[in-house]
C-alpha cells in the first residue's frame, strides 16, 4: 500500500515540469510579445529609424480622430471578420451534414478530398526527411568510400527519428 501511495505521489510531482515547460513557452512567445506590443503603442517607434519617444495616448487618440481613414479601417476589419467568420462556420457546418447524410455517394473519395490539402503538407514533409535523414543504399555505396568513418551510431541508420524530428 504504501509502495503504490509513493509512486502516485512520484507521479504528481512530476506533472508540474510538463506544465512550467508549457506555461514558458507560452509566456516567452505569445504574452511577452503582446505585453511589448502594448507598450510600444504608446510610443512613435517605427521600424525605420532607431529613436523612440513616449507619445502616450496619442496614437490612441489618432484613430477616433474624424479626419483620417481609421474610422473606415476598423469598420472593414469587423466587416471582414463578421461576414468571414459566419461563411466559414456555415460553409463547414453544411459540408459536415452533406457528408454525413445518406444521399452523397462515394463518402470517403469526398471526405479524402476535403482533407487532403491539411494532409499532404505532412506527407510531403514526412518523406523529404525520410530520404534526406535515411538515404537509399545506392547513394551510400557511391559515398561511402569519399567520406571519412566516424564511430558511434549513424543519424540515417534509423527510420523512426525523421517522424520524430519533424514533431519536435
Amino acid at each position: 500500500m504504501e509502495l503504490n501511495r509513493r509512486a502516485y505521489e512520484d507521479k504528481n510531482c512530476i506533472r508540474p515540469g510538463f506544465t512550467l515547460g508549457a506555461l514558458i513557452f507560452y509566456l516567452g512567445l505569445f504574452f511577452l510579445p503582446g505585453i511589448m506590443g502594448i507598450g510600444y503603442s504608446f510610443t512613435d517607434w517605427n521600424a525605420y529609424s532607431s529613436e523612440v519617444n513616449f507619445v502616450g495616448w496619442k496614437n490612441y487618440l489618432k484613430v477616433f480622430e474624424g479626419g483620417t481613414n481609421y474610422g473606415m479601417f476598423i469598420k472593414n476589419t469587423f466587416l471582414f471578420t463578421a461576414v468571414s467568420s459566419i461563411t466559414k462556420t456555415t460553409l463547414g457546418i453544411a459540408l459536415a451534414i452533406l457528408l454525413t447524410s445518406r444521399m452523397v455517394k462515394m463518402k470517403s473519395m469526398h471526405r479524402m478530398l476535403v482533407f487532403l490539402p491539411q494532409v499532404m503538407s505532412f506527407l510531403i514533409i514526412g518523406l523529404v526527411f525520410k530520404n534526406i535523414l535515411h538515404q537509399p543504399r545506392l547513394h551510400q555505396y557511391y559515398t561511402e568510400s569519399y567520406r571519412p568513418r566516424f564511430p558511434g551510431p549513424k543519424l540515417a541508420g534509423r527510420l523512426g527519428f525523421a517522424f520524430k524530428s519533424i514533431l519536435l
